[in-house]
């Protein structure tokens, strides 16, 4: 029975979540750098512009942080760095893992992605670090499509 595989957790690889956190750190003091070195703005101006660049930068690593992808027998949870969607398995028309165009000029990039496809036909969502890089892309698609056989219900085809 496929619901003794749930609920599964796909996340990014600790190290690459460091390195990401290094970079907009980076960024963030970067930027605060250039403000507060310069003559070009008051004390309070250059305040301001360090409140709102640690804010942004900070909502940046806490989104990176909880991004993922959550499937449960409710359907299939996709938190990206500013939104969450939720899927429950009805609306889920298929389940597949496809080339990622993008990947050729990136050599970090995953090769292969998996996306959940409505089953309204409006557009497939991509299911997040469900990827050749964090998982056995294989595998988990076919764990994904065995739970989604099984819990989508009388309206699901596939």
């Amino acid at each position: 029975m496929t619901t003794q595989s749930l609920p599964r957790e796909y996340r990014i690889t600790s190290g690459r979540l460091l390195r990401a956190q290094g970079i907009l750190g980076g960024g963030a003091v970067a930027v605060l750098l250039v403000v507060w070195n310069g003559d070009a703005f008051t004390p309070w101006v250059n305040l301001l512009v360090t409140v709102l660049v640690l804010a942004f930068f900070g909502r940046l690593t806490y989104g990176a942080r909880r991004a993922g992808t959550t499937v449960d027998v409710r359907g299939v949870r996709i938190r990206t760095l500013f939104r969450e969607r939720r899927l429950a398995w009805a609306e889920i028309g298929d389940i597949r893992a496809e080339a990622n165009p993008s990947s050729a000029p990136a050599p970090h990039a995953p090769r292969v992605l998996t996306y959940a496809y409505r089953a309204d036909g409006r557009r497939r969502v991509e299911l997040a670090f469900v990827d050749d890089v964090h998982v056995d892309v294989a595998r988990e698609v076919a764990v994904l499509r065995e739970a989604w056989t099984e819990l989508r219900g009388d309206g699901g085809t596939g």
